[in-house]
């Protein structure tokens, strides 16, 4: 039997939810973003919040092509001036083509290989966050590389932190009896 491919109802509803729920985030991160451009000016440009952790949700709850992309595109709308939000939303689209294998398995469904593809989305998202400060030309042309290098570094490690914590909150999610998608039973 051919397993379906389209999005339905449910999990575009959830697309938007999460969505919704990642904009909260951008929400934070835009005021944040001028408190740490006073005081610690390598780590803002975009400030280091889990603003895409909605997406990564989305792929380990849905399991579907283009809900990272949609989930993005929602919490860009939302989160007035989420560009930053989009552009992980399309990384991570990008991270969930590339390890689908991981996503696909048939042992758990919040096993190991889901947990690494986490963890890698998160790293990918921090990149995102990392890239946010060549977009703002005052602040690359005024700090040293290496700072800007720090910056994007720790923003990395950060996201692989937050790419942990969303695959924890997502499973609490499914164990709870939300399945957008109607996956099966192999928790």
């Amino acid at each position: 039997m051919i397993k379906s491919r389209k999005l339905t109802t449910r999990s575009l509803m959830a697309c938007v939810v999460l969505g919704g729920a990642s904009a909260v985030f951008v929400w934070i991160s835009v005021m944040l973003n001028g408190v740490l451009a006073g005081s610690v000016p390598w780590l803002a440009y975009v400030a280091p919040l889990p603003y895409f952790w909605g997406v990564i949700a989305a792929v380990l709850l849905i399991r579907r092509p283009g809900v990272a992309t949609l989930t993005g595109i929602v919490a860009a709308i939302i989160g007035f001036g989420g560009v930053m939000a989009l552009l992980a939303a399309l990384l991570i689209e990008l991270v969930a083509f590339v390890g689908k294998g991981l996503l696909d398995g048939t042992g758990p469904l919040f096993g190991r290989s889901a947990l690494i593809w986490a963890v890698c989305a998160g790293f990918v998202g921090g990149l995102s966050q990392g890239m946010g400060i060549f977009m703002v030309s005052a602040a690359r042309d005024a700090l040293p590389w290496n700072l800007i290098l720090l910056g994007v570094i720790v923003k990395i490690l950060i996201g692989g932190v937050y790419g942990f914590l969303t695959f924890l909150v997502a499973r609490v999610i499914y164990r709870s009896g939300v399945n957008p998608q109607g996956l099966p039973a192999r928790v």
